[in-house]
């Protein structure tokens, strides 16, 4: 079955267009979060406002600085937003999987995922890393006299002087991973619901094809259930 196409060639591959302007807002989102990020200290981001840089290094509590709106925020955003991103790449990977093998899934996460994480890794995170030690003054200096000592060990956090990390990114790892460990049980998924006709009146009409309600659901969850132990153990968490 690992080799069998996961759907009939009829199957249509229209886009659902408020999923792609669900994920559009949240991402957009981004942005001001990891900037109220900078004046609350509640995350891990790479330059802080001065206050908060300071309490940082001197190993205090900076979890009850910072405007109170920027607070509030921060804390309604970071209940919600990245399991929502973790939900709508779990309906992407379902769409994947209609027109895919289990082998070309796998390819095609990995070109979609793992690339941008290596290039993103090298190209942006770098330079940000670079602010980051100059910031906290473990760094004096240009960029490219920087990159050779971004590969010099993991950091570890604020003030560490090891400077390597995927930062941000780390969510396309984490969904790469996710989908690997969770594609037997999406295949599994996608022969129980083999057991729906596609003619079967009591399916909704886009689920009306071989690969099921039941397929697109599990790929659903395999992306919303492990968003809170995403969270959990993001780098700096």
């Amino acid at each position: 079955m690992a080799g069998s196409v996961l759907a009939t060639p009829n199957v249509s591959s229209s886009r659902l267009a408020y999923l792609d302007w669900l994920r559009f807002f949240v991402v957009l989102s981004l942005a001001p979060f990891h900037a109220a990020l900078s004046f609350t200290g509640m995350g891990v981001v790479y330059v802080y406002d001065g206050p908060v840089r300071d309490a940082l290094l001197a190993g205090g509590s900076v979890h009850d600085m910072g405007p109170l709106a920027m607070r509030l925020f921060t804390v309604f955003m970071d209940n919600w937003f990245m399991h929502l991103l973790f939900l709508v790449s779990g309906v992407a990977a379902a769409a994947s999987l209609r027109k895919r093998t289990a082998g070309g899934f796998i390819a095609e996460r990995a070109n979609r995922l793992l690339l941008p994480l290596a290039l993103g890794t090298l190209l942006i995170i770098s330079i940000q890393a670079w602010l980051r030690a100059v910031s906290f003054g473990t760094f004096s200096g240009g960029f490219f006299s920087f990159y050779p000592s971004f590969f010099n060990g993991i950091s570890t956090g604020p003030g560490s002087r090891n400077n390597f990390d995927y930062g941000h990114l780390w969510f396309l790892l984490y969904l790469f991973v996710f989908s690997v460990i969770a594609l037997p049980v999406f295949l599994r998924l996608n022969r129980l619901g083999e057991a729906l006709a596609p003619d079967d009146a009591r399916a909704p009409p886009h689920c009306r094809c071989r690969h099921s309600c039941a397929a697109d659901l599990g790929c659903a969850a395999g992306g919303i259930i492990p968003a809170r132990l995403a969270r959990l153990s993001e780098p700096g968490q």
